[in-house]
């Protein structure tokens, strides 16, 4: 059986995909995945991580100004994977 759309983006995001890679892979508009992220945020399923001045030396480069969003998975969403 096909995994669904959301256990799809759920688990890229446990692997670090980027959001090209997410679309990618579940065949949605961009439009769609962003509704999907909101979704989950609202869900409880995803939590943003805010960049501050602290990031100055994080590997990923980002800071507030850029844009950049970083979700982590919630212990919600971890259950959700790791019930299977």
């Amino acid at each position: 059986m096909e995994k669904s759309i959301v256990r799809k983006i759920l688990e890229g995001i446990r692997e670090g995909k980027d959001k090209i890679a997410s679309i990618k892979d579940t065949g949605i508009s961009e439009e769609l995945f962003s509704a999907i992220i909101e979704s989950l945020i609202n869900d409880g399923y995803l939590v943003e991580i805010s960049c501050d001045k602290k990031c100055s030396k994080c590997i990923l480069g980002c800071y507030k100004q850029s844009g950049t969003k970083i979700y982590v998975l919630s212990g919600k969403a971890l259950g959700l994977l790791d019930g299977d």
